[in-house]
């Protein structure tokens, strides 16, 4: 498998409302306005235009900058921000009963410490309550996120990222590996799962209480820990395998190939080949589906995994799906 292809995301259009307008005519306009043409139009998202979506009989204000994806049919997700590339909303996707879930409520992403200022703001815009950072202890030391304005942080420690499998740069520096496979991501992902089953249930269940909205979890890549957390939260609301995997994939696009592009040149110079790991930088669909097979074999289903290991009361679940999906 190419780990570079573009994920589609198949899911329900965001309606038309302020902020977003379905308009004739192509091409880039001025003020930063992104457009996206073809099928007779355009999408085009002001980024300095706020709408407004209601929330459980509140109206939220949300203030960000659509990116510009494939196909016109494709909906904003993407949170455009200038220090963080893989920042999104989980909304639209639609799940059980046909019931679409919520723009707005969660949101996933990768650290937090380089955003600008103006970022921040934005970020703050969003109305995010709850920041769940899934980062080990050395990790936020070294990179902490610094405030979000009417943010709370939850620390959910899922381990120590690349320092818990012995810096796989420089284990294949040393040629003690000889890359990084697909194979190799999936045994991440169950290690993952085994290991932090409660800290994934707690993410949950905060999730679930709308108090508690909007809630943003992030790791530091916003692809591996992350990633899981999302497949399960998106499960539970009766979301799609392959749209599951669809928005795991959406790393690739938003922030994989930048990476291994801005690595290439740092890596070389230490005798290390990235085409040899890019696994490893990216998200690979197999691996993430090997580890929701693994998942279901040994748990039965993501319910029995999140009500077993993971400690989630079922009326928590139940809870979740009332807040996270359309009525």
């Amino acid at each position: 498998m190419n780990v570079a292809r573009m994920a589609s995301e198949p899911t329900a259009p965001r309606p038309t409302q302020a902020g977003y307008h379905h308009h004739r005519g192509g091409g880039g306009g001025a003020g930063g306005a992104q457009r996206v043409s073809g099928g007779g139009g355009s999408w085009e998202r002001s980024t300095t235009e706020s709408y407004k979506r209601m929330n459980h009989g509140t109206t939220r204000t949300l203030g960000y900058r659509s990116p510009v994806p494939d196909p016109p049919t494709v909906p904003d997700r993407l949170v455009r921000l200038e220090g963080a590339r893989n920042f999104r909303d989980l909304g639209g996707y639609r799940g059980a009963g046909g019931r679409i879930v919520r723009y707005g409520c969660i949101f996933r992403s990768g650290e937090l410490t380089t955003l600008t200022p103006a970022d921040r703001a934005v970020v703050a815009a969003l109305g995010i309550a709850t920041i769940c950072d899934l980062r080990g202890p050395g990790e936020v030391d070294r990179m902490p996120d610094g405030p979000i304005a009417g943010a709370e942080p939850v620390a959910l420690p899922m381990g120590e990222g690349d320092a818990d499998h012995g810096n796989m740069i420089d284990r294949v520096a040393r040629a003690e590996i000889e890359g990084v496979t697909e194979a190799d991501m999936a045994q991440i992902y169950v290690s993952l799962l085994d290991r932090f089953p409660s800290e994934i249930g707690a993410v949950l269940s905060l999730a679930a209480d709308p108090d508690r909205h909007a809630l943003l979890f992030h790791c530091a890549a916003g692809k591996d820990r992350t990633g899981l957390v999302a497949a399960l939260l998106l499960a539970t609301l009766g979301v799609s395998q392959d749209d599951i995997l669809d928005d795991f994939e959406l790393t690739n696009r938003y922030r994989s190939a930048w990476r291994i592009a801005q690595l290439r040149p740092e890596l070389a110079d230490r005798g290390v080949d990235i085409d040899v790991m890019t696994a490893y930088f990216s998200a690979p669909r197999p691996a993430m589906a090997h580890a929701l097979a693994t998942l279901e074999a040994r748990h039965g289903s993501v319910e029995g995994f999140l009500t077993g290991p993971g400690g989630v009361a079922p009326p928590t679940l139940e809870a979740l799906r009332e807040h996270l999906l359309e009525r």
